[in-house]
């Protein structure tokens, strides 16, 4: 981990090689299936864009979102939808809540990252060098928080936060990424404390508990993948593996809570013709 200081500075210039590009034209984007971090993310890394350099133009791509997201996006009344942008000419490509652009599956996320003129990313999730790709890695709990510090290093936090839903969104980001605070980093309190001075905190913890009342499928697809657990202990650390269909977060994220301490979710998914697998990793100590 690096000092406060430097860190500090890496961020600033990161921040500040996003809005220095020659081009005024930007495309943000998240992973496919985005859940409430990478929706809040976009659209917070939007609004920040905009103050940040008011002369850009800023398109929204994402591919497809989760049931959850669409669920809180409706309690709150935020319309969010998956957008197709034909862009002309030079434009930025960003990437929040992941890093590797081979992992897209659609193939009009792999027809925008081929026509960016360069890309930037900013993730929570470990990574390594990805050729072509700017990185910004922060061992935060949320891409949420990465973006609210930039904000708060910049003194535009109160202006991003000034959108009630957004805040409201921000809130529900964290609170489900850290598996209602299983797993936090530094910073998780701290700007939990912000937000929460900010928004109805009873209100965006009912609306996350009305979510959590299940539906059939959802509760199916927990009780197979518990039917299909491998479990290892390795010293004391408790591992498990399943596999299902879908609802692949919410699955990990119950089984977290349940006790284990990491958590391999499998699904097979098949998309066009094309098969491919998608793996959900949470953990409470790594």
């Amino acid at each position: 981990m690096h000092s406060s200081e430097p860190l500090r500075a890496r961020l600033k210039k990161f921040w500040r090689s996003i809005i220095s590009v020659r081009t005024q034209t930007y495309v943000v984007t998240t992973h496919e299936n985005a859940d409430v971090d990478a929706v809040a993310s976009v659209m917070m890394f939007k609004k920040m864009l905009k103050i940040s350099k008011r002369e850009s133009t800023v398109h929204v791509v994402l591919a497809s979102i989760s049931g959850q997201t669409r669920k809180i996006l409706g309690e709150l009344g935020i319309a969010v939808t998956p957008e197709t942008v034909n862009v002309l000419g030079d434009y930025v490509l960003v990437l929040l809540d992941m890093s590797d652009p081979s992992r897209f599956v659609s193939d009009k996320l792999k027809k925008i990252t081929a026509g960016a003129e360069s890309i930037f990313a900013i993730d929570h999730h470990t990574v390594g060098d990805v050729v072509g790709v700017k990185i910004l890695y922060m061992p935060y709990s949320s891409t949420t928080e990465i973006l609210l510090w930039i904000a708060e290093q910049y003194d535009i936090i109160d202006k991003i936060l000034a959108d009630t839903k957004l805040a409201m969104l921000a809130t529900m980001a964290i609170i489900t990424d850290t598996a209602f605070f299983s797993t936090i980093s530094e910073k998780t309190f701290h700007f939990m404390n912000y937000l929460a001075r900010r928004i109805d905190y009873r209100k965006t913890i009912s609306i996350l508990r009305a979510e959590k009342t299940r539906e059939v499928p959802e509760k199916m697809a927990v009780l197979k993948a518990l039917q299909r657990t491998m479990i290892r202990k390795l010293n004391d650390i408790i591992i498990v593996v399943t596999h299902v269909g879908s609802y692949e977060s919410l699955v990990a994220n119950t089984i977290i809570q349940l006790g284990a301490d990491i958590v391999f979710v499998i699904s097979r998914k098949k998309e066009k013709g094309k098969s491919y697998y998608r793996i959900i990793v949470r953990s409470k100590k790594i």
